[in-house]
């Protein structure tokens, strides 16, 4: 007990800021030896697998090249000018009732909503943080519309991972409608509980309108684009490389050269590491092989397709990090993103399982 004033206080309460302070900074420590040494690591196996390495950078960016960057890079210059010519405001007139009752957020959102959907991610996210530098939503409402309006593009989902890799664009678009209405149903179990119909109270500095001429918003938008669709290449590269990595040490553990053992575990990491990736090797016919030792072939492959839904819901570290790119330089919080997008992957696969009771004959 130490007195300060005429007040007497705990030597734990006295020591509580400090506790903290000295608690985050062992965090910090920690993650930084975590990086250090990782990073270490991966320099030697770079050094010794130089090869490996360069073909994967190759591959991943060529890929990108091919895949995803003709189909992103549009979408990014639709959404950007859409929002930078109005489409906010027009969908806040339009939409707000139903958007304030269902998700409890401004209707101007529902134009990044319907941009995530169709485009995929990060489109949905990055059109979130444009409204909300534009000053047509709340913080708040930014921060619970990040996960909302990041969903897997309908072009990807049925054409890339339905008809690609399994086959059939039947099962692509009931994984594309899993990922929609769980995200649909975790924004609405997890909408803000601070009344409907409400005015923005906690808008950023720069919310005043910016009147641009045509020439301006057309150089603004291309240029951000291109800067966005840079930095989704390189999360793309790095991830891959994470994912190479992870498989090549998971092979070399003693305990896990089981093959059927080994395929799980990287399918599964490789999943949450980077969807696409992570899809690849969910739809493999040797990984449903692996699960046919407990299950019949038909629920092996439906349990693929699940964990393929919950994959796509839940995007990838890699695409969470993206977000984060245009999010935390804006200062929002990505705490109810990452809990959003975890019960989102968990509703994704329950969905799809329960497609998969109602049309079985897509597994056969």
């Amino acid at each position: 007990m130490r007195k300060v004033g005429n007040t007497y206080l705990t030597e734990k309460v006295l020591a509580s800021p400090k506790s903290s302070s000295r608690a985050s900074a062992s965090s910090v420590h920690l993650s930084a030896l975590f990086l250090g040494i990782s990073s270490v690591i991966f320099t030697a196996y770079g050094l010794v697998q130089g090869n490996t390495l360069r073909y994967t950078v190759l591959h991943t960016a060529e890929f990108f090249l091919r895949s995803v960057f003709p189909t992103l890079f549009p979408f990014m210059l639709a959404s950007g000018l859409l929002i930078r010519c109005g489409a906010g405001k027009l969908c806040k007139r339009l939409l707000s009732p139903v958007f304030y009752r269902v998700f409890g957020i401004s209707g101007s959102l529902a134009s990044a909503f319907i941009l995530g959907a169709i485009a995929g991610f990060p489109i949905g996210a990055r059109a979130v943080c444009e409204l909300f530098e534009k000053g047509e939503c709340s913080r708040k409402e930014a921060e619970a519309a990040l996960a909302l309006c990041s969903n897997p593009g309908v072009g990807f989902t049925v054409a890339g991972v339905g008809a690609l890799m399994w086959s059939d664009t039947r099962i692509g678009v009931m994984l594309w409608l899993s990922c929609l209405l769980s995200t649909v149903a975790v924004g609405w179990i997890t909408k803000p509980r601070t009344g409907i119909f409400r005015a923005f109270t906690e808008q950023i500095s720069i919310a005043e309108e910016k009147k641009s001429d045509i020439s301006a918003i057309v150089a603004e938008t291309v240029t951000e684009s291109a800067r966005s669709a840079l930095n989704i290449c390189s999360f793309m590269i790095f991830f891959r490389l994470a994912s190479v990595f992870l498989t090549e040490l998971i092979t070399a553990l003693p305990f896990l050269s089981v093959p059927a053992v080994s395929r799980m575990i990287t399918a599964l990491l490789t999943a949450i590491l980077e969807f696409s990736t992570g899809c690849s090797a969910l739809s493999s016919p040797e990984l449903s092989q692996s699960f046919s030792a407990v299950l019949s072939p038909v629920r092996s492959s439906v349990l693929c397709g699940a964990l393929t839904a919950a994959t796509l819901a839940w995007s990838g570290i890699s695409v969470h990090l993206q977000t984060a790119s245009f999010a935390l330089p804006l200062r929002l919080s990505m705490k109810k993103y990452y809990t959003s997008k975890a019960l989102t992957a968990v509703c994704s696969f329950m969905i799809f399982w329960v497609f998969s009771a109602f049309f079985p004959i897509f597994f056969h």
